[in-house]
């Protein structure tokens, strides 16, 4: 994130902090709630680039990397344990579920990889009773339950789908430029309403607005100005 950005999302944070304090002041006056409601969604996802930015592609490559292997490892144990029980009680139908290797499960999609591995948990719970000779344990289904838990996790992260530090600087850009137009263009417009009724307020929400960077300020960016001149 570029200095001024930074200074940038410092004061929306400050902006937002003073609106929730006040939010007995706020929260009556016309189209604050959808408003408020989109700007704080926007820092969400400004944090949520941010993070991107920081870690970059390695880092969430290998966080979804470690999960991955944690899931085939316990997946491929539970596997085992099955083909035994099905081996020696005839589970033929079982048997041909889970015919699959380390190795496919390995190369397999994300999808795959969680279908393979849910119907091993589902035939696991169902015969956990007669697996109990061939050393699978309840412990065992509950840590593969929680592996698919955590793998489903992280491929849904929506950091995941955006491990492009370029495509996070790209990112960052439109949702600062929407963060503006939802202070400039209407947060702003609903505090002036309470200028003269409650001065006090709008006063404290103009001084939570300025960018307190001062090599980043600029006229446009600072709502007091306006009120200078006038």
């Amino acid at each position: 994130m570029k200095k001024d950005q930074e200074a940038k999302r410092k004061m929306y944070t400050s902006t937002d902090r003073y609106l929730l304090t006040n939010d007995t002041v706020v929260k009556d006056l016309p189209n604050y709630a959808p408003t408020i409601e989109a700007y704080r969604q926007a820092l969400q996802q400004i944090g949520l680039q941010q993070q991107i930015q920081e870690l970059g592609k390695e880092g969430f490559s290998k966080q979804k990397e470690q999960k991955h292997l944690g899931l085939v490892r316990l997946t491929m144990d539970a596997v085992a344990k099955l083909k035994a029980y099905a081996t020696f009680e005839q589970k033929l139908v079982l048997l041909k579920e889970i015919d699959f290797t380390e190795s496919e499960l390995k190369q397999a999609a994300d999808n795959l990889i969680l279908s393979r591995a849910k119907i091993v948990l589902d035939r696991a719970k169902a015969n956990l009773a007669g697996l109990a000779p061939y050393l699978l344990t309840q412990a065992q289904v509950d840590a593969l339950s929680q592996a698919i838990t955590d793998f489903e996790a992280v491929i849904s992260d929506p950091r995941m789908g955006i491990i492009d530090r370029k495509n996070a600087t790209q990112a960052l850009e439109d949702l600062f430029a929407q963060a503006d137009s939802l202070l400039k263009d209407k947060l702003d417009v609903l505090a002036a309403l309470l200028r003269d009724s409650n001065p006090s307020f709008h006063q404290g929400y103009l001084n939570a607005r300025i960018i307190v960077d001062a090599a980043t300020r600029s006229p446009k960016d600072d709502p007091t100005t306006t009120d200078k001149k006038e």
